[in-house]
């Protein structure tokens, strides 16, 4: 399964873009894919992994130890953060939008509502958030693939 679900991942992620809060490189579906994998993998064996919700799925995986737990703490914060940004964006454009805001202009007006600093502020804690989420990503489905 790992090795599908990677694949998979990684075809949808070439039909988005850098600013793709959802299918982008480490985005929420990077996440999710993980938490997914996991229960594909082991859900039968281990129902306690079947949640619906993915933070739970999340502190699921973490209690039967297939995460670690400074793991889990980095992919439920970005995972969070990556929700909280999508909530904002569809908040101020009043539309199901999925990317952040190019424009330095919307970006100061994001990162307001998301209690940050500025656009610059936004732009590091996205690339830390998302990156994390990518490398913990090849990681898990790495070792899941390999056991």
């Amino acid at each position: 399964f790992a090795h599908e679900i990677a694949a998979m991942r990684e075809r949808l992620e070439q039909s988005r873009g850098p600013r793709d809060l959802k299918r982008g490189l480490g985005g929420q579906v990077d996440v999710e894919f993980l938490v997914q994998m996991f229960q594909l993998q082991l859900g039968a064996a281990r129902p306690a992994l079947c949640e619906t919700n993915s933070w739970s799925a999340l502190e699921a995986l973490r209690a039967e130890s297939l995460v670690a737990d400074d793991e889990f703490a980095e992919l439920l914060e970005a995972y969070t953060f990556l929700r909280q940004v999508e909530s904002r964006v569809r908040v101020m454009t009043n539309r199901a939008l999925d990317e952040f805001p190019e424009s330095d202009a919307e970006l100061e007006k994001l990162s307001r509502r998301l209690g940050l600093s500025g656009a610059p502020e936004f732009r590091a804690l996205q690339q830390r958030h998302t990156r994390r989420v990518r490398e913990l990503f090849l990681k898990l489905t790495r070792r899941q693939h390999a056991s």
